[in-house]
């Protein structure tokens, strides 16, 4: 419920011929605030490795802190799986894509 994180995927990889996959990303969860930190931007880095297929998307999910380096990153298997149900928007082009992404991710995009 209300304004999903967003952020772009960076450092990309993929293999059409075994469906490897793996990807990473910088997002703002929302503030944080610890012994060290009063209610900054969290700085949230997340990396996908995993394999896509024609019927899912499987691999292991790490979360990691970047203002907490000390702090080991949290793993988690995810799969998920083809749904019809999903809309996905279409573009007329790269670039009308890119101008509604820009105003998407200066809004929820990564504040750091």
């Amino acid at each position: 419920m209300g304004d999903t994180p967003t952020g772009l995927l960076e450092k990309i990889s993929f293999n059409s011929k075994t469906g490897h996959i793996a990807f990473t990303a910088k997002l703002t969860m929302g503030l944080h605030s610890c012994k060290i930190h009063e209610r900054v931007p969290s700085q949230d880095i997340f990396h996908f490795e995993g394999a896509l297929s024609n019927m899912s998307l499987s691999g292991t999910l790490r979360h990691a802190d970047n203002l907490h380096q000390e702090q080991a990153p949290t793993e988690e298997k995810i799969v998920l799986k083809k749904s019809e149900e999903l809309v996905v928007t279409q573009y007329r082009n790269r670039e009308q894509w890119e101008a509604e992404m820009k105003d998407i991710l200066k809004f929820r995009g990564p504040k750091w």
